[in-house]
């Protein structure tokens, strides 16, 4: 590891994404001691996250939210679910692998960072001076 820091774009869904990337490893791993499946959604979009199955076929749901907060420490918001589609109709499966019902449980981890804005102009040299 080069142990350098990199700015990235404040782009939401970007950030989302790497938060992601970093957590499901760790909660696979989680799921392997626990003697528990992870099932990734079959499509982009689908509710939820990360779908975790015991060895009796019970459903856990774990969504991964996150949201930024600024600096009055408001946080910009999180949306939980989608009251027109699975959340409503939770007998059927509707931008989802399973039924909403199908679930024993549904988990939400919670993630809140805060967005350090820079001037663009810095950022190329920062990345390169800055290490861990």
């Amino acid at each position: 590891m080069n142990k350098k820091i990199y700015t990235i774009t404040n782009d939401t869904k970007v950030i989302s994404k790497i938060i992601e990337i970093i957590l499901i490893p760790q909660l696979d791993n989680l799921a392997r001691k626990s003697v528990l499946v992870l099932e990734l959604p079959s499509a982009q979009n689908y509710y939820p996250d990360l779908t975790f199955k015991d060895v009796h076929g019970n459903l856990f749901a774990v969504d991964i939210k996150s949201s930024f907060y600024d600096n009055n420490k408001k946080v910009n918001g999180l949306t939980l679910g989608s009251y027109w589609g699975y959340f409503r109709n939770r007998d059927v499966k509707k931008s989802t692998d399973y039924p909403y019902n199908a679930y024993k449980c549904h988990l939400v981890i919670g993630m809140l960072y805060k967005q350090n804005i820079t001037d663009p102009q810095k950022k190329h040299t920062a990345s390169r001076n800055y290490k861990l």
